[in-house]
């Protein structure tokens, strides 16, 4: 049995994740800021007994962060399979520049930029010790700046450019671990509103073969969930 952690795995496509690599026979550390609060972790916690771990971390906080690599043995003794940074918001949805506050703007870089490189830093040494680790950062196309053709949603599209910025550096400096930004699609989730064509299923499933499948040689490789590559 592997093992991966998927951050934002309360619902949507980090619940989708985490129930797929579970179906597969991987163990996962579910990171949510409530578990309590997480009925669809609570359901699959009692089907995968042994093979899921609900971990209280809020990835906005380092001390939060950092407690739970210590409580979980990530620090100093585990490896680490793989690592899918996933939780992420949208706080600027429908407000212009003129209406964008700095709380909404920090926040947002937070929590989409500064949180998954920090998850990553902190992890770094248990997935140095796996045989063949991955990361993927689950990002967005609206990150990108070649397509931006509309503009507004500044403060998501800002944090989503700055995190692939940041997988873009990792792959150079960490060459022995697959990593990669990838694109869900616009999902049907809460996050994706009424408008969003793919379904959760079927986005997850897209990720993990891309997750899994991506070679060493196009490490660092920004990919929407069906394989294409979206401009950086």
């Amino acid at each position: 049995m592997k093992h991966y952690i998927v951050t934002g795995a309360g619902r949507g496509i980090g619940l989708e994740l985490t129930q797929q690599l579970l179906e597969m026979g991987h163990g996962v550390d579910a990171w949510v800021r409530n578990p309590a609060q997480a009925p669809g972790l609570q359901a699959l916690k009692s089907q995968y007994q042994g093979a899921l771990r609900l971990c209280q971390v809020d990835v906005g906080q380092p001390a939060s962060v950092d407690a739970a690599i210590q409580e979980y043995g990530w620090k100093d003794r585990a490896s680490l399979d793989g690592l899918i940074n996933n939780a992420g918001v949208y706080l600027d949805d429908g407000a212009g520049l003129d209406r964008l506050k700095p709380e909404v703007l920090n926040r947002t870089f937070e929590v989409n930029a500064t949180a998954p490189m920090r998850v990553t830093q902190a992890l770094l040494p248990a997935l140095q010790r796996a045989s063949e680790p991955r990361v993927a950062h689950i990002t967005s196309l609206m990150g990108s700046i070649e397509d931006n053709t509309s503009g507004g949603a500044y403060a998501y599209r800002m944090s989503k450019a700055a995190l692939n910025m940041f997988e873009r550096c990792f792959s150079i400096d960490y060459p022995a671990i697959i990593s990669m930004a990838l694109h869900p699609g616009w999902v049907k989730t809460e996050m994706g509103g009424g408008g969003a064509q793919v379904e959760i299923k079927d986005s997850a499933r897209g990720l993990l073969k891309q997750f899994f499948g991506l070679p060493k040689k196009d490490s660092g490789a920004f990919l929407d969930f069906e394989g294409d590559r979206c401009p950086w």
